[in-house]
């Protein structure tokens, strides 16, 4: 699993993940086995939003809670045109509103975690 740095603004903290992803039933079992293994996650707000694309048909996303925050992911990948990979971004809320500039926080951590998968240039 790929990760960005955490990224803060206004004591609310968004991290990046991204992975391999081949087979779609392999989604849940990658979110169960982070939530398991990271304590941090587990108290996150926010643990899954999530999109994913494999080869040209397959895709979804999910927002957790964050309403937008999967489809926006989702873009993302078809923008950029990457496929086979399932990018996760994780939001602690730090208990003030952010706007719209959490989009762009949850965009840029999960950018951040797609370059140093190799997944962008």
């Amino acid at each position: 699993m790929n990760e960005s740095e955490l990224l803060v603004d206004h004591k609310s903290k968004f991290q990046g993940r991204c992975c391999t992803l081949t087979n779609r039933t392999k989604i849940d079992e990658i979110l169960q086995n982070l939530l398991e293994n990271d304590k941090r996650v587990r108290k996150a707000s926010h643990p899954h939003m999530y999109a994913w694309r494999i080869g040209a048909t397959e895709q979804g996303s999910s927002d957790n809670g964050e309403n937008g925050a999967g489809q926006r992911l989702l873009t993302l990948l078809h923008q950029a045109n990457v496929v086979n990979v399932l990018v996760i971004v994780t939001r602690w809320y730090g208990g003030i509103p952010l706007g719209s500039s959490r989009f762009r926080h949850i965009s840029s951590t999960a950018v951040a975690s797609l370059k140093k998968g190799g997944f962008l240039p």
